[in-house]
């Protein structure tokens, strides 16, 4: 059988539970507002977070379609730095060919310097010639100035004979002229002499025939011919 000191300190336990109870549920009322407080803060931290994120991922995709265009560049890029590379390495290959060949046209270059020297000297005794010749083409001009007015003087004199020859040939045409009218006639007449020659020397050729027929006959009756 339960005591009343024993149900007094029941008692005392259960309002000791029930302030304890208390307190416990008023903890739990307090967290429970702050964690409905934290669930709004968060729920709106995650709209921005989830809003900032789509932001990103929007960029992030515009920037990987960027960077594609940008590895596609590249690549063109690429394969024209090998073209130049290529370009550059035939470029250095004809530099270096033009290279030897400025050495060598330098060293040509030394040679026609020395004949060029040689040349000046060359010149320098022609150029002394030259005066030389320039003083004594002064003396002719000087002579040929006297030549001049002699060969006008000469000229008049042959003039003067040219038409004293042109009168004479003309002359000597007429003359030739009548000469050759001459001898046509002369070779005329000479031909008819010749014509009668040749008739006369025929006679004689039958006289001499007729004749040493004659004495042939007349040999014959002598010594008991015919």
């Amino acid at each position: 059988m339960t005591t009343w000191a024993q149900l007094e300190a029941r008692v005392a336990a259960l309002e000791a539970d029930r302030s304890e109870g208390r307190s416990v549920l008023s903890a739990v009322h307090a967290l429970s507002a702050k964690i409905d407080a934290n669930q709004e803060r968060n729920e709106s931290g995650f709209a921005t977070l989830h809003t900032r994120f789509d932001g990103l991922e929007t960029k992030v995709d515009g920037l990987e379609t960027r960077f594609d265009g940008l590895e596609t560049r590249f690549d063109g890029l690429e394969t024209r730095f090998d073209g130049l590379e290529t370009r550059f390495d035939g470029l250095e290959t004809k530099v270096d060919g033009l290279e030897t060949r400025f050495d060598g046209l330098e060293t040509r270059f030394d040679g026609l310097e020395t004949r060029f020297d040689g040349l000046e000297t060359r010149f320098d005794g022609l150029d002394t010639k030259v005066d030389g010749l320039d003083t004594k083409v002064d003396g002719l001009d000087t002579k040929v100035d006297t030549l001049e007015v002699k060969a006008e003087v000469q000229r008049n004199v042959t003039n003067a004979l040219g038409q004293r020859t042109w009168e004479m040939s003309k002359k000597l045409d007429e003359h030739i002229a009548k000469c050759d009218a001459t001898n046509e006639r002369l070779f005329g007449e000479i031909a008819i002499l010749r014509g009668g020659q040749r008739s006369l020397d025929e006679s004689n050729a039958e006289l001499k025939d007729l004749m040493l027929q004659v004495l042939d006959r007349g040999t014959r009756t002598e010594f008991g011919g015919e």
